[in-house]
């Protein structure tokens, strides 16, 4: 579980600061396919992939994607690569 104050932290910086996320695109099989990416809130890293993988239109597509995501927050204090494998199930 996160600390509250962890969380009030992140707080203060939401709403003045925002933070580009990177996203890239490939097919299931792995090949690149496109690109974009979008500005965020300064929130905590795992609510920035729950954010991208509830996308009803993922920037730079004109629908949600169904392959995998490669999530990258550079300017993030905790910034590391992600990747979202979405399947055809989790469509909402």
């Amino acid at each position: 579980m996160i600390s509250e104050i962890i969380l009030n932290q992140y707080q203060e910086f939401k709403t003045d600061y925002k933070i580009e996320v990177k996203l890239i695109y490939y097919k299931s099989s792995g090949k690149y396919y496109a690109e974009g990416s979008y500005m965020e809130d300064y929130i905590p890293l795992f609510e920035i992939w729950e954010r991208v993988k509830n996308m009803k239109e993922h920037p730079e597509l004109r629908s949600q994607w169904s392959g995998i995501i490669s999530v990258d927050v550079p300017d993030h204090i905790n910034a590391h690569p992600h990747l979202i494998i979405m399947s055809k199930e989790e469509f909402k």
